[in-house]
């Protein structure tokens, strides 16, 4: 499910918050093309370290973290 905060539309300019949940292969890409950004794929963030979860690259936070559902 892609939603963004504060509500905006494509290519989400004004958006401070991408919530990916469950995000299907399309929503990724989306939002990969809108923000230039690399977002990673549920097994690529299955795979970081605890101490991994959060980085900034390119200008960009990164934080990847589980969340029971």
């Amino acid at each position: 499910m892609l939603r963004t905060h504060p509500k905006s539309d494509p290519p989400w300019t004004n958006t401070s918050w991408i919530d990916l949940v469950d995000a299907s292969d399309d929503e990724r890409v989306q939002v990969e093309s809108a923000t230039k950004l690399h977002v990673p794929t549920f097994a690529e963030v299955t795979e970081i370290e605890s101490s991994s979860r959060v980085f900034s690259k390119d200008g960009a936070i990164y934080l990847s973290m589980p969340l029971p559902a």
